[in-house]
């Protein structure tokens, strides 16, 4: 028994040290992406600039092409044919300005949001972490007392059944507590790899065009790595399991529900909430409505709120010994 809790309480450190080392990337993660957003503002501007500037030219163009069609040196045919040409080379400006507009409403307005709720959804988790490990380690610690003064009643051939009885409450609470670690450690690492998957949705749903097709396999494969957002991989489910003793074994966390703000979003823009268009908002096709702030909002990109405070009123709604906690 005292082995077994001896090593359930290392497992809860080692789950506990993870979970704050994810906290503390999440944060430090923050500065490049709003970095990121900065660079993103630019490029798009330059985007615009660019598109408009390439608008004025193909206008030109198409003049010179109406007056080669027009002229008398035997330039009839060429002109006309210069005119699909140019005609053509408008289309391809106006998938620019289209291109600028997605950047836009598809890739920074989204970001943007997504860093704005960061702070308030990671704080709250962090303080509902260490809020809960308090009332865990005090329950052991007074389950360990008990234990202690039942030992000591044991050696004076008294009540003999205490010591059983204390050591097998001492053991559950260490169980719970690991469990209470697992389930903390999976709901940051997923919160965690949201951010990016949606990251990279959203970036391949503006950029994909723009590579040409021998690149369309790898993009396929990155797209595929960040399809589930509210799902651990593999490997981030063998490293729970590696920290963990295997008296404490939580399941695997149900998938996360997105958040109200989401959830208002999708139903007003008639849009599903994040991770549920089948590969992503890039197996879409576009149209112009899309990217029109008023038909579409890329509810992909809006970051889910609160997490961590839902989690842990549904999972660890009750803190030891019972209490329910305000």
């Amino acid at each position: 028994m005292t082995d077994a809790h001896a090593q359930s309480e290392l497992s809860s450190d080692a789950l506990a040290m993870l979970t704050e080392q994810v906290f503390a990337n999440m944060k430090f993660a923050s500065q490049p992406l709003e970095d990121l957003v900065k660079a993103a503002q630019r490029y798009q501007a330059l985007m615009e600039q660019a598109a408009e500037a390439g608008s004025a030219f193909v206008d030109a163009l198409g003049k010179v092409a109406v007056t080669a069609a027009r002229a008398r040196g035997a330039t009839s045919e060429l002109g006309g044919s210069f005119q699909k040409v140019v005609g053509r080379h408008v289309a391809l400006i106006a998938e620019k300005q289209n291109q600028a507009r997605k950047f836009t409403h598809q890739f920074i307005v989204p970001l943007q949001k997504r860093l704005k709720s960061d702070v308030k959804t990671f704080n709250k988790m962090e303080d509902d972490f260490k809020s809960m490990t308090k009332h865990y380690k005090s329950d052991l610690k007074k389950a360990g007392k008990s234990t202690v003064t039942a030992q000591k009643l044991a050696t004076k051939g008294k009540d003999a059944t205490a010591l059983e009885t204390a050591l097998k409450t001492m053991m559950a609470k260490s169980r719970e507590f690991e469990e209470f670690n697992q389930k903390c450690l999976r709901s940051a690492l997923i919160e965690e790899r949201r951010r990016y998957c949606y990251l990279v949705d959203n970036y391949y749903s503006v950029f994909q065009p723009e590579f040409p097709s021998t690149d369309q396999a790898m993009l396929s494969e990155t797209l595929a790595a960040a399809e589930n957002p509210e799902e651990l991989p593999p490997s981030s489910e063998a490293l729970i399991a590696q920290n963990s003793s295997g008296a404490g074994s939580a399941p695997p966390s149900p998938r996360l529900q997105p958040s109200a703000i989401t959830q208002e979003i999708a139903a007003h823009h008639r849009a599903l909430p994040p991770g549920a268009p089948p590969g992503g908002l890039s197996m879409m096709s576009p149209t112009p409505d899309q990217i029109n702030p008023r038909a579409r909002t890329n509810t992909s990109s809006v970051r889910a709120q609160g997490n961590l405070d839902g989690v842990l009123a549904e999972q660890f709604g009750r803190l030891p010994g019972g209490h329910v906690r305000k």
